[in-house]
């Protein structure tokens, strides 16, 4: 007995793809491949705009003075590229998409098998704006060492890996992260040295760490949306955490805090030279908490 497909709802109308659970024979794919790449001139500032329905997503740091490199992998059958760099704004926009309401049908083998992927590293030396939308995709995004002003990033069914390997270089404004089925895990946040941090999550399971070496001193704003899910949550024992909790059907693991009207603080949080300030609306689900030492 064949199960009915799963359906997702791609960002923007990307594409809309039927998984199903059967073994039919895979046909042949035939892929074709874009590659772009720019040295580095006089450019003040890069955004990176990306759109990608369907395969392996990775992003990181060039290593050998570019401005950009970006290589992409794509069934040719299924999709048309979109893969362009525009001098005037200084955007690198890389899309792929179907034409019109076609329906693309892979089952679960043939995305297994997916040999799609998008591979793009980005400038350290440039100032940059990151702002991605995916689908059904496999994400290893490495955005340490980035002189990275705001990052925005949105999934539908997705299993993503977003790192701060290393601290950016110039203070970010803001890190948007919204996600649909997913699982998402998120390292080094203490690295990423943004004032603001969001993190919406429909269902799934989601991990964030906050460690790192916090350049940003003073207090950070994270806000955190959670429908159905399990969040687990990482925190350094010297950083000074306090978290508002509005939740319905949601645990949440007190491990740690104490709580004062209702805002829950760690102990060391008066005195804590960096601070955290967590808003956490969760409906169902739990929130687990970890402290890390040094």
């Amino acid at each position: 007995m064949t199960s009915r497909p799963w359906r997702f709802a791609l960002p923007l109308g990307l594409a809309f793809i039927a998984m199903a659970t059967n073994t039919e024979a895979q046909t042949e794919r035939s892929y074709r491949t874009v590659s772009m790449s720019r040295q580095f001139v006089d450019e003040s500032d890069i955004t990176l705009r990306v759109r990608f329905a369907l395969g392996h997503f990775n992003l990181g740091r060039d290593q050998g003075g570019a401005l950009y490199r970006s290589q992409l992998v794509y069934d040719e059958e299924l999709f048309e590229p979109v893969h362009q760099y525009d001098r005037d704004s200084r955007t690198l926009n890389i899309e792929i998409k179907t034409e019109g309401s076609r329906r693309v049908n892979l089952n679960v083998q043939d995305f297994r098998d997916l040999r799609q992927r998008l591979d793009v590293t980005l400038s350290p030396a440039v100032p940059a704006r990151v702002d991605l939308e995916f689908g059904v995709v496999r994400a290893d995004l490495d955005l340490g060492g980035l002189a990275l002003i705001d990052a925005t990033i949105k999934s539908g069914a997705s299993e993503t890996t977003l790192r701060f390997s290393r601290p950016t270089t110039m203070p970010c404004e803001r890190l948007h992260v919204e996600t649909g089925a997913a699982e998402l895990r998120v390292d080094g946040l203490g690295n990423s040295n943004c004032s603001t941090m969001e993190f919406e999550g429909a269902a799934g399971t989601f991990i964030l760490d906050f460690t790192g070496e916090w350049q940003h001193q003073g207090e950070t704003d994270v806000k955190i949306k959670l429908g159905v899910g399990a969040l687990t949550l990482r925190f350094p024992e010297d950083l000074g955490v306090a978290v508002s909790l509005d939740r319905f059907l949601a645990t949440f693991d007190r491990s740690g805090f104490i709580k004062r009207g209702d805002v829950y603080y760690s102990s060391n949080y008066t005195d804590a030279a960096t601070k955290l300030r967590l808003e956490i609306n969760a409906a169902f689900g739990d929130i687990n908490v970890e402290w890390l030492s040094r």
